[in-house]
């Protein structure tokens, strides 16, 4: 069995800089108690897109987190 352990991280749709990754990872590590290192931990950065959708079977993104 593995010791990994997996960490998920749901991001705001659009870019970061490399800056803002570094900082995010940082302050991920420092949450999950292993500030100087990755070993152990699985991370998965996802994402988010959320959607509204009508009953005629029209989809829009929400401002700021879907595509549109």
């Amino acid at each position: 069995m593995s010791n990994n352990r997996q960490v998920i991280v749901r991001v705001p749709s659009g870019t970061m800089d490399i800056k803002h990754v570094q900082a995010l990872i940082a302050n991920l590590m420092k949450q999950v108690g292993h500030q100087g290192c990755f070993s152990g931990f699985d991370i998965n950065f996802r994402q988010e897109l959320e959607f509204t959708a009508n009953l005629t079977g029209e989809v829009k993104g929400l401002a700021g987190i879907g595509l549109g």
